[in-house]
């Protein structure tokens, strides 16, 4: 798992180990971070994909309090985006 916080804080983890689940949460699933430099709670508010993996963080990803990521197999990587609602 890789926490990054600025400009957003960023949650990502290897779809291979069990992270592949972090792309596809429901629009409106409540997220609580429970410790951390981002800890709190967050609604998921929609989905990205790129068709690459790695590279610099895409610039949307500063419109989100927290976006998840993982890779979605060889072919890039997906992303869940969430907005805070508390600390």
């Amino acid at each position: 798992m890789t926490w990054t916080t600025s400009p957003t804080c960023l949650l990502a983890g290897h779809d291979t180990t069990g992270w592949a689940w972090l792309d596809d949460l429901p629009t409106g699933r409540v997220v609580r971070v429970v410790s951390g430099p981002c800890a709190g709670t967050y609604q998921v508010v929609g989905h990205r994909w790129q068709p690459r993996k790695g590279g610099t963080m895409p610039r949307w990803m500063s419109r989100y309090d927290l976006v998840l990521q993982t890779c979605t197999g060889r072919s890039g990587t997906g992303f869940s985006t969430a907005r805070r609602l508390a600390r």
